[in-house]
């Protein structure tokens, strides 16, 4: 070999390539093999012993590149510049030093052209798992932080969350790790989930702490787009919207509270027998005495009971979780069909009698939008 180098250096680049490219399609396999059983005891291993698959991947990689080098240096005269023997050489034995490390590194690279790429998604898988582990742990913490402050607001590991999954996607794109990445996911957004489940604050109800938080938590899980957190993403959606009803049930509750109670009584009246047209002859349910309780909410007086209303959903909400229009929608549309089923009932036991509820339908949706407005 030593020969051929110093008299036909086109044939021995020619045979130094076959050499390259048939062993590193070789250390390619056994490589991959080697990265995807380590990432695969990942998987399995206990945190604290979560470095033993790495370290077997780099002892198998510091051997087979301390092999090939050897080798290499040997058997194709890495170490002796031909030119240089001949006295053409610059710089002496430092020149001839620096062209020898660079012979060597051409070889290696051309033996080993996957393995930056390897290690580096294996590293990062590593990474991954531990930054996981970390994110599952701090869970708790992250509850008890945000008790301290004056309103729940969103959990901080929500945005964590967002952080992560970008810097996943953008590093795991094209690895081939998508079950990994779904593991991860499905592992993070479930433990989210029953954190904001069991998560309480002091001064904001339970249900807005619910509300935001899961909206954001779908919010999330919806961008990502990944198949397999599709069950992860009804929960959180039907959890939301569940806690939005009970919020609006508790604090909206039921404005015309006496006229609805009075309509409760003309119910039970007709679930006895009593014809709808004729309810108006019991004492109890009389005009005179419809007119006597719609008497007691004027316009304005609802208005203003309104006005307190959403001054109290502002307080409970939270300017980063950005529902407070929504909840406001919310309340809206309860009251409307409040106003409506009342109205019919009216119409239905009171016909001709001239009685109506204090406010339309569009003076309540503009009594929502001026009141939305001027806050």
């Amino acid at each position: 070999m030593r020969w051929l180098k110093d008299m036909d250096d086109k044939a021995f680049e020619g045979l130094a390539r076959v050499y390259t490219g048939t062993w590193a399609r070789r250390h390619e396999r056994e490589l991959r093999a080697a990265c995807e059983a380590a990432r695969a005891a990942l998987a399995q291993t206990p945190p604290d012993r979560a470095d033993e698959p790495l370290d077997a991947v780099l002892s198998l990689v510091e051997s087979m590149c301390n092999s090939e080098q050897d080798f290499c240096t040997q058997f194709f005269f890495l170490d002796i510049d031909v030119k240089g023997e001949s006295g053409e050489a610059e710089g002496g034995e430092r020149g001839e030093a620096r062209r020898a490390g660079a012979e060597t590194r051409r070889f290696m690279c051309e033996l080993f052209p996957a393995l930056e790429a390897e290690l580096v998604a294996l590293v990062a898988h590593r990474g991954a798992d531990r930054c996981v582990a970390d994110r599952l742990a701090a869970l708790p913490d992250a509850v008890k932080q945000a008790a301290k402050k004056p309103k729940c607001g969103l959990l901080s590991f929500l945005q964590e969350l967002e952080e992560l999954s970008g810097a996943c996607e953008r590093i795991f794109v094209s690895s081939g790790r998508r079950a990994d990445l779904d593991r991860w996911y499905v592992s993070l957004a479930s433990a989210m989930l029953q954190a904001v489940q069991h998560a309480e604050h002091p001064r904001t109800p339970r249900a807005v702490l619910h509300m935001e938080n899961y909206h954001r938590l779908h919010a999330v899980l919806s961008a990502l787009r990944v198949p397999a957190l599709e069950a992860l993403r009804r929960e959180c959606r039907a959890r939301y919207s569940d806690a939005l009803r009970a919020y609006v049930t508790q604090y909206f509750g039921r404005p015309l509270e006496k006229l609805t109670q009075f309509f409760e009584g003309v119910a039970e009246a007709v679930a006895q027998g009593v014809r709808e047209d004729e309810v108006c002859y019991r004492a109890a349910f009389s005009k005179h005495e419809l007119r006597r309780v719609l008497a007691m909410y004027p316009a304005h007086e609802v208005r203003k009971s309104l006005h307190r209303l959403y001054r109290t959903v502002e307080k409970h909400l939270s300017e980063e979780g950005g529902l407070l229009q929504v909840v406001w929608r919310a309340m809206q549309e309860e009251f409307i069909a409040q106003h409506v089923a009342l109205q019919a009932r009216i119409a239905a036991c009171y016909p001709a009698a001239g009685l109506a509820l204090p406010l339309t339908t569009q003076h309540i949706l503009d009594a929502f939008s001026d009141i939305a407005r001027e806050h």
